[in-house]
């Protein structure tokens, strides 16, 4: 079939295929997992054979420890809680690679540190919450 002279020809639209992208995603955040995950544990001074304090001061009630998966459920879920709404709601604004570079960069400088280090902290204070953590070590200002 010829199209007429004044009809527009449609442009050759490439797509991107979203396993590229997530296969991406895994790289980097598995490459994060490992480099640096495993460079901040040794700038901290992380000790591999310390027991946390669930195994320290067990009492079947406050300090229980619990399997690997548990815990990563309870943080998954933390983490997860608000991603698919503020995620969809940037992505309109500003279009999806905004959106998974800073889940990217974000997850692995911002996020990941921050919950290593207070979970890192917690584990240094006995258990306790980062609320007693922060009240334990006030920050000095000075003006």
């Amino acid at each position: 079939m010829t199209s007429l002279p004044h009809e527009k020809q449609r442009k050759e639209v490439k797509e991107m295929n979203t396993l590229v992208i997530v296969l991406i995603a895994a790289v980097c955040l598995l490459g994060a997992y490992t480099l640096y995950g495993r460079w901040l544990a040794n700038k901290w001074g992380v000790d591999k054979e310390a027991l946390t304090p669930a195994k320290r001061m067990k009492d079947g009630n406050s300090f229980s420890p619990v399997s690997a998966f548990t815990a990563f459920s309870h943080q998954f879920s933390s983490i997860c809680g608000a991603g698919p709404v503020t995620g969809t709601i940037v992505a309109m604004a500003f279009g999806w690679l905004p959106v998974v570079l800073w889940v990217l960069v974000g997850g692995i400088f911002f996020g990941a540190v921050h919950d290593f280090g207070a979970l890192y902290a917690s584990m240094k204070n006995n258990g306790k919450s980062l609320e007693y953590v922060v009240s334990e070590y006030p920050l000095e200002w000075k003006e």
